[in-house]
């Protein structure tokens, strides 16, 4: 059950093609290759990522929290109005939750954490975003990340 005072801030939302850590400093954590703008190989669309991650950096009521991502395309209407257009496979909507519950704790400034994103699949060029959820909690994201294929 959340608290009813519940109040989480995302500082840093990143998608990356890798996350290193060693558990004996599960603080420190080193990402690579981020991913901001992709576009297909040769073969042209879809793209597919069999693995990406999700780094977070959030603060706030401390807790244990599950959390998730989602993936929308971002489109436009003739007057430059967006709107979210779910992104799926077999009829189902691309999300991840996260493995296990997340920490949120008083004592850190901020709790860091990775989700892997497995199987992501980009059906054509355009803008798409990765929407962070706290689960149970609320309909609107806490964080959003675009990234544009080309």
């Amino acid at each position: 059950m959340l608290p009813d005072d519940l109040s989480l801030t995302c500082r840093h939302l990143l998608i990356c093609q890798s996350v290193w850590y060693d558990p004996a400093t599960p603080d420190e954590f080193s990402l690579g290759r981020l991913v901001v703008h992709t576009h297909p190989n040769p073969g042209g669309y879809p793209l597919r990522y069999a693995r990406l991650f999700a780094f977070c950096q959030v603060y706030g009521t401390a807790g244990e929290y599950q959390f998730s991502i989602k993936l929308v395309r971002i489109e436009t209407n003739g007057y430059d109005e967006e709107y979210e257009v779910e992104v799926g496979l077999n009829g189902e909507p691309q999300e991840w939750p996260s493995s296990r519950p997340i920490v949120v704790s008083e004592e850190d400034f901020v709790s860091q954490f990775a989700l892997t994103l497995g199987d992501v699949r980009l059906a054509s060029a355009g803008v798409y975003e990765f929407q962070l959820f706290v689960e149970g909690e609320s309909d609107t994201p806490l964080a959003r990340e675009r990234i544009q294929a080309r």
